[in-house]
């Protein structure tokens, strides 16, 4: 199955800004029905905030859990060096593979 994103560059303009600020509030809301497991933890989402396609888009079809922070942080860094070896810009679409 593919799922199709788009990058959504927060520092781009400021409806990216925008829609990164819609992403993470909507993340941080359905978070907080959840039961962290310690401090440790942080709530993570997919599709990833970095996308149009993000927990604030609205529609609901988005997914949070907490997971170990180092965890999360490093597959940020990684989604991150990621989008720059490959050069997916402001607006790119890219598709996301799942088995």
């Amino acid at each position: 199955m593919c799922r199709s994103l788009h990058r959504n560059w927060a520092n781009y303009d400021a409806a990216a800004a925008e829609t990164a600020r819609k992403n993470l509030n909507a993340k941080n809301t359905a978070c907080r029905g959840l039961t962290r497991p310690s401090d440790s933890y942080q709530c993570d989402e997919y599709p990833f905030a970095s996308t149009q396609e993000g927990a604030g888009k609205g529609d609901g079809n988005f997914s949070v859990r907490y997971v170990p922070g180092t965890e999360n942080e490093q597959a940020g860094r990684e989604l991150g060096s990621w989008y720059g070896a490959d050069r997916i810009l402001h607006n790119d679409l890219y598709g996301m593979y799942v088995e």
